[in-house]
């Protein structure tokens, strides 16, 4: 591999520049120190006028770490695609794996040179797909649906190729996830699937997150599952951060869950339960839910369970579920 002599401070600049495009977040300085790898801090901490003499698979791993670390890929393998084949090699089902990684490089090959002067550089595999389940079934599309995700993963990561998994239309700010209280996003409906693949990887932080972005991710999860939400104010709410309805609210009566959140480290006590009842009580809903970073304390679980209380509570644990059933999952093929 071939290596080039460049300053510290280009590095840095362009790195930032490749994860913004990539992952859709911006990062200060300070932030990527804090989440550098150990095998590249002598590679990025120091002066920016000293020069470094960088391989390219370097910065590849580089990238790759980074962008796994925001959570924005499920492995820093800078090398999916061989990966891959050492899967399959020595095995019954790579004569298959061959002919079907063949036909798909001959349908790559054919697409480019009929696509050579077209603006829309999307690749549509429909026709490759549907030559493959004629020829091999079922278990071929699988196949060929996992080597075309490893392409796509394998073109992703590059630091040379402009695809990326997803064609942000903006790019956050990583710090207004802990700073700041709008939950305004092109992303979701209440809070940045960018944030979500964030906290899948950083999850340790869930407690320092802004308490407003706490209750739109709590909402985003209700509004993914089918529920109609309406998340409160956020301050002067009477205690009721959220309310989730089965159905239209406009024709559905009382809310089905009134939900409390409490972004907190410290445990959940006896009081929250019993005025969330009270709530519950007050407007005829189903059930309460408390969300928490942390969990119940034993006397506010005891009460909750001793006196029957329609009151159930989300904790770190299931909090963690949750982040891990919203994140990004493999899409579409992008040039």
């Amino acid at each position: 591999m071939g290596a080039i002599w460049i300053t510290r401070g280009v590095i840095v600049r362009q790195t930032s520049e490749m994860i913004g495009y990539k992952a859709g977040l911006a990062l200060t300085r300070e932030e990527f120190d804090d989440i550098m790898p150990k095998d590249f801090r002598e590679l990025w901490l120091g002066d920016d006028e000293d020069l470094l003499r960088i391989r390219s698979e370097e910065y590849d791993g580089l990238i790759a770490e980074l962008l796994y670390k925001l959570g924005n890929i499920s492995s820093p393998d800078i090398l999916p695609n061989v990966t891959l084949s050492k899967k399959y090699m020595k095995t019954s089902s790579y004569t298959l794996y061959a002919d079907i990684l063949k036909g798909w490089t001959e349908f790559l090959r054919k697409w480019m040179n009929q696509n050579k002067k077209s603006v829309n550089k999307e690749i549509d595999p429909s026709s490759f797909l549907k030559n493959v389940i004629t020829k091999h079934g079922l278990p071929g599309l699988e196949m060929a649906m996992e080597i075309i995700d490893t392409m796509m993963i394998q073109q992703h990561i590059s630091p040379y190729s402009s695809v990326r998994s997803v064609e942000w239309t903006d790019t956050t700010e990583l710090a207004s996830l802990f700073k700041s209280r709008s939950l305004e996003t092109q992303y979701g409906a209440f809070f940045d699937q960018r944030f979500i693949d964030y906290l899948g990887q950083n999850f340790n932080r869930i407690s320092d997150i802004h308490w407003r972005k706490f209750e739109g991710l709590t909402c985003e999860f209700f509004e993914r599952h089918g529920y109609y939400v309406e998340i409160g104010p956020g301050s002067n709410d009477g205690g009721i951060d959220a309310r989730a309805w089965l159905k239209d609210p406009n024709s559905d009566g009382p809310p089905a869950i009134l939900i409390q959140c409490k972004r907190r480290k410290d445990m959940v006590e006896s009081g929250v339960v019993k005025a969330l009842y009270a709530d519950v009580i007050h407007e005829n809903a189903s059930r309460g839910l408390i969300v928490t970073s942390s969990r119940l304390s034993p006397s506010a679980d005891e009460v909750r369970i001793a006196r029957g209380y329609p009151v159930d509570q989300v904790d770190r644990s299931t909090l963690k579920k949750w982040i891990e059933v919203m994140r990004t999952p493999g899409t579409g093929i992008f040039m």
